[in-house]
């Protein structure tokens, strides 16, 4: 059982997502959720509550001379641990030496290391320093007992969820490493994201020579340096240690006197974590050539075109013949489209052929016969076929298709994963499940391709990715692509 202290013997800071406590006396630190973030206050580092903290179950160690040194036990206090700021920038710091080499701690909210936004992680920043008139060699070793919310056991990955570590793991060069309450595929509460090299919008971090998953019983002895002995992960732990050999193993960098070395990493949240259903969001708008809905008007307002002959007895016949027959193919789409209301207007011109008077008027007033029966036999045959035989042949709604899922770049037809059926402009985008842009597929004739590549070209590894079919800034398909690697 770790030791726990009462809360006035810590400081803190924390931003709307992460809460970093660090303790006064042992300059150890604590990671979890903010009071301010749902869950609130649930660790991410053992351990973190509303009534009490424990700070002493990770460890911070310093290799001086071949000698390792617990920031727990053996050092003098320099720099009282303190608490700066608030949000972006806010700050945990102190430091502590041995033999006048000087370990400085420093703890800050950083926006995300990977998307730049929002803060929700932390930068843990060593830096040794020789305040001594004679050289030394130093390298440094951290451990850190994960526990993500209140999972103690917390399942760790190298790979963003395609496998998990369940058994002791060393790497010489990793990327970076997750861990979940909850094990992928499953739907994590809480998730973290630890970031090991680089960093686009911040120090860059520094790539540890060793690192390893691990056992906490196995890795957590006080000024331990060595590897774990094996074995299953059931108390999940990391480590990291900076040497300057590529191994864990010595000599160590060389410090001439005054001159300081740095060794940053990250740790934070993962906002985005994998979901085994994503939920389709149905918001289309209209396409640039709007589809007409089966609701319309059609305004027959012909204008008759009277061509009488003006004969003894005329007979004026009005045969107005206007056809409308209009086949309308409605194409429905998901968002109706604005109700288009076509006004089919037909004007016929009044075309008056007189054949015996030369300048026909209105006022038909004949010489012959004085008593002319103007009776226009209005044979109004208005063959007014008002048909407007609406043959409504829906075109087929076509549903965007994203085929193979799971998808194998070496067992899929021509190597590819496919986007069928998407508008005109559309395109896809691919996720991790971190949130980390991976390649964009533009459609063409509606069809869109994947390679299983990233924007620079590196084939991807095995695990869970996000799909998004979008159109100008509108999502037309979200989905949850699983991607294999190997015959």
């Amino acid at each position: 059982m770790a030791p726990v202290r009462a809360r006035a013997q810590y400081v803190t800071v924390e931003s709307p997502y992460v809460m970093v406590l660090g303790d006064v006396m042992s300059q150890g630190l604590v990671i979890g959720t903010s009071p301010s973030y749902s869950p609130p206050m649930v660790p991410l580092l053992y351990d973190l509550s509303t009534t009490q903290y424990s700070t002493q179950t990770s460890h911070q160690v310093l290799n001086l001379d071949g000698i390792a040194h617990d920031l727990q036990s053996g050092f003098t206090i320099t720099a009282a641990m303190a608490a700066t700021g608030t949000g972006v920038g806010a700050v945990v710091e102190g430091a502590a030496a041995v033999s006048q080499v000087e370990l400085r701690s420093h703890y800050e909210i950083v926006n995300d290391a990977l998307l730049g936004s929002p803060a929700d992680m932390v930068m843990l920043k060593y830096t040794v320093t020789n305040n001594g008139t004679a050289s030394h060699r130093v390298a440094c070793r951290i451990e850190l007992d994960t526990m993500v919310n209140g999972n103690d056991g917390a399942i760790v990955s190298l790979d963003n969820g395609a496998s998990l570590s369940a058994a002791d793991t060393v790497r010489r060069g990793s990327a970076g490493w997750w861990d979940y309450d909850v094990p992928p595929p499953g739907a994590s509460q809480v998730a973290g994201r630890g970031v090991l090299s680089g960093n686009p919008y911040g120090p860059p971090a520094t790539a540890p020579d060793a690192f390893e998953v691990a056992d906490w019983n196995r890795v957590n002895g006080s000024a331990q340096w060595t590897l774990a002995t094996g074995g299953a992960v059931t108390d999940s732990a990391v480590v990291l240690w900076w040497t300057g050999t590529g191994s864990e193993a010595g000599p160590y960098v060389s410090l001439a006197p005054g001159q300081a070395v740095t060794w940053t990493t990250y740790y934070g949240l993962v906002l985005k974590t994998p979901t085994p259903t994503p939920t389709n969001t149905n918001t289309f708008t209209a396409t640039s050539t709007p589809t007409p809905t089966n609701t319309f008007t059609v305004t027959n307002t012909p204008t008759p075109t009277a061509s009488p002959t003006a004969t003894r007895t005329p007979t004026v016949t009005f045969t107005p013949t206007p056809s409308a027959t209009f086949t309308l193919s409605p194409t429905p789409t998901w968002t109706p489209t604005p109700t288009f209301t076509p006004t089919e207007t037909f004007t016929f011109t009044e075309t008056y052929t007189p054949t015996q008077t030369p300048t026909p008027t209105e006022t038909w007033t004949p010489t012959d016969t004085p008593t002319l029966t103007w009776t226009p036999t209005e044979t109004l045959t208005p063959t007014i076929t008002d048909t407007p035989t609406v043959t409504p042949s829906p075109t087929p709604v076509c549903e965007i298709h994203v085929w193979p899922n799971p998808y194998n770049p070496v067992t899929a037809y021509g190597g590819l994963l496919k986007f069928d059926c998407l508008p005109i402009g559309a395109f896809a985008r691919i996720y991790t499940v971190s949130g980390e842009f991976v390649s964009r597929a533009d459609s063409e004739d509606g069809l869109a391709h994947w390679d299983g590549r990233n924007d620079r070209g590196v084939p991807v590894a095995e695990g869970i990715y996000y799909y998004v079919v979008q159109s100008g800034n509108s999502d037309l398909k979200r989905g949850v692509l699983i991607v294999r690697t190997g015959g």
